[in-house]
């Protein structure tokens, strides 16, 4: 068996840093009049959606944080503004290069986006090689085909850094430039457009926004709270959730709430179409450029609406990307034989110099835009001026390649065969059986790879046929927003989704005294000092990896017990500390297994620590030990944890005896004592280590 994994210890300094504070709701109004909102106070709500094509953003003011209906919730996705690209455009291609900026002293390489990122590759076409993109996978270390390619093109970047600044006398020696910076990067940028793209909307409050680069770096928020959204990938693991957090505080970025992908979608559907019905279940898959993203709920209200989640979101690292790149693969492979010719007659046809390297990229980006509207019946023409005629390999058109309807819809096999794989366990355990009955009633198309007819068409073939109604989740220009949109209506209504599933537990370890029908090897045995009686270190869960849990309060609770010797007392003699290790997995989900037990995969966090002081002690019982060398006191406590929202919350109890009077019963005027937590994304409880990296 492989053996256990822990990780390092993070530090108490950061476990106990405190937690960003929710606004207090403001008080409903008692009349049926309508109130003007206080201007002076709104709260700006920002979405950040990163994807793996492209980028988009979003973003409302509210005024106030009362819950509201339904209708109120569906009247406020009108109000909500699209960020506007420096294309005029509300999304823009997620891809980056870097330049040198040679008016810096010491020269700096910068990362250009959008419209000079077009303007320097036209300048000098070769640049484009150097241009990166698709390289979120790298984040999530997954890999979509390519994966090789973008790695070089990180790893030379990087040298490039080292090269600078080791020129400059600048050298970095904390560690090399890698993908974590590129996000830090990507959503400094994006960050910063948004601001400046809500400083020149003529409809947003006059709040002294900046309206351009140069006024956004002098820019103070002051007052104004702004909570923003980033949309990730549904089964984001714990870990991924911290680094995406620490790159967005890195690039200055307040507040950073991960929301699932798939959640914002499902949300942004039932909030835009009619009044859904109680105890329906829907099943919606986002499926953008990098994953697909499945989320199941349960309506169990309608105004305001509220949400169930009934099984764990779940990710398949199969979007729209692979058609590319499975394109890309189709032709240059069957060009091989021809690779010197072609080449020839691109480079005599334009000035800028052609690679293999560089054509494959064109071939991708001209498929993006022909394949949306592939219908399973077409031909489709690539057009790329200076292709030679070579009618056998597909190039029977002078600048022109022709991909025929079974070549697209090959290229289309590898990404549906893949979905329908993540599809069907959910399909088979809750779409409907022989009878037509069946838990889910709807499944919902969502996100910009599944805006595409012949897509639709074969999900719709593949489950239909067996009962289950597909349908998309918006009209066709809003399906690449929705995910965006989405993540606002989560950031406004914290309380739509009622339940959530637990993607990871928290567990204290306890020594216990097995039952008779317990049975561990002697080895898991310790035997205590005060009493000679063997007891074993297992696992005491506060949260259980796939436990449905409220998102608004939910609690619970263990007991424990301790020896305090008298000689054991803190250093500056006032008392003890009592410290719980506190213990993160994925993959246990039962009290009672020794902690040591070949095979187990949990992480090692801080440890939850409390305080007894002395004078708590007054009504402790006082005994000696066996070998009448101390005193001790023998005391009982709980921890309970209190979840609410994303503020984990603490508290330790002590009865003022030392001993509880029942088990459901603490007693009167117990000791107790609060650390709170802010776990927002995954319930994740302590701040990244990642540290930004030295330009």
């Amino acid at each position: 068996m492989p053996p256990k994994r822990r990780t390092k210890r993070v530090s108490d300094h950061d476990a106990f840093s405190p937690p960003s504070t929710p606004a207090k709701r403001k008080a409903a109004t008692t009349t049926g009049v309508v109130t003007t909102p206080d201007l002076d106070d709104p709260v700006l709500h920002l979405a950040l959606d990163t994807g793996q094509q492209y980028l988009k953003a979003a973003y409302l003011f509210l005024y106030n944080d009362r819950p509201r209906t339904r209708d109120q919730q569906s009247a406020s996705l009108v109000k909500r503004r699209s960020v506007v690209f420096d294309n005029h455009n509300t999304r823009m291609r997620s891809r980056v290069l870097y330049v040198l900026d040679t008016t810096t002293k010491p020269p700096k390489l910068r990362p250009v986006y959008g419209r000079k990122l077009e303007d320097a590759i036209e300048n000098n076409a070769t640049l484009e090689e150097d241009v990166i993109e698709f390289f979120k996978p790298l984040i999530f270390d997954e890999d979509m085909g390519e994966k090789e390619r973008t790695l070089h093109q990180v790893e030379k970047l990087s040298q490039k850094f080292q090269e600078l600044h080791h020129s400059t006398g600048t050298l970095n020696t904390q560690r090399e430039f890698d993908s974590f910076d590129l996000l830090v990067d990507l959503l400094r940028y994006l960050y910063q457009t948004a601001i400046i793209s809500i400083g020149r909307d003529s409809e947003s409050p006059n709040l002294g926004f900046p309206r351009n680069l140069e006024a956004f770096r002098n820019w103070d928020a002051g007052n104004l709270r702004i909570r923003v959204a980033l949309p990730v990938p549904a089964a984001t693991t714990t870990a991924k959730t911290r680094l995406y957090r620490s790159a967005a505080e890195v690039a200055g970025i307040p507040n950073p709430y991960p929301v699932s992908e798939a959640a914002a979608a499902l949300a942004f559907h039932v909030a835009t179409t009619g009044k859904p019905s109680l105890h329906k279940t829907l099943a919606i898959v986002d499926v953008g450029a990098s994953t697909a993203d499945l989320e199941v709920d349960t309506v169990v209200n309608s105004s305001p609406l509220q949400l169930v989640q009934v099984v764990r979101s779940c990710t398949a690292w199969c979007g729209g990307r692979i058609l590319n790149t499975a394109c890309r693969t189709y032709v240059l492979e069957k060009w091989e034989q021809h690779q010197n010719t072609i080449l020839q007659a691109l480079n005599d046809y334009q000035p800028n110099p052609w690679t293999w390297e560089r054509l494959g990229m064109v071939i991708e980006s001209k498929f993006e835009e022909v394949k949306k509207s592939f219908d399973g019946s077409q031909n489709k023409k690539l057009e790329i001026p200076g292709l030679p005629h070579i009618p056998e390999v597909g190039l029977h058109d002078r600048g022109f390649l022709t991909l025929t309807m079974d070549n697209l819809r090959n290229i289309h096999d590898k990404q549906l065969q893949r979905l329908f794989e993540f599809l069907n366990p959910m399909v088979n355990q809750f779409g409907p059986d022989d009878s037509g009955e069946g838990r889910i009633h709807e499944l919902i198309l969502a996100g910009g790879a599944s805006n595409s007819p012949y897509i639709q068409s074969r999900i719709m073939a593949e489950y239909e046929g067996r009962g289950l109604q597909v349908r998309t989740s918006s009209p066709e220009l809003l399906l690449d927003t929705t995910v965006a949109q989405g993540a606002l209506l989560l950031l406004e209504e914290n309380n739509i989704i009622k339940s959530r599933i637990i993607r990871e537990g928290y567990f204290v370890v306890q020594h216990e005294e097995p039952s008779p029908e317990q049975e561990y090897p002697r080895d898991a045995f310790h035997v205590s000092s005060h009493d000679n009686r063997g007891r074993v270190p297992v696992t005491k869960f506060l949260l259980r990896p796939n436990e449905s849990v409220s998102t608004q309060r939910h609690e619970s609770s263990i007991r424990g017990e301790r020896i305090l010797l008298f000689q054991e007392k803190d250093d500056d003699g006032t008392g003890w500390t009592v410290k719980e290790d506190f213990y993160r997995t994925s993959k246990i989900e039962r009290d009672g297994v020794w902690i040591d037990e070949p095979g187990l995969s949990f992480d090692e966090l801080s440890p939850l620590a409390f305080k007894i002081h002395e004078d708590d002690t007054r009504g402790f019982k006082r005994s000696r030990a066996r070998d009448r060398t101390d005193w001790f006191y023998h005391t009982e406590y709980e921890v309970k944890l209190i979840l609410e929202g994303e503020l984990m919350t603490f508290e330790f109890i002590v009865p003022r005896s030392g001993k509880f009077p029942s088990p459901n019963d603490c007693g009167v005027d117990v000791i107790v004592q609060q650390g709170t937590y802010n776990c927002t994304g995954d319930f994740e409880l302590f701040p990244g280590e990642r540290q930004p990296w030295a330009r």
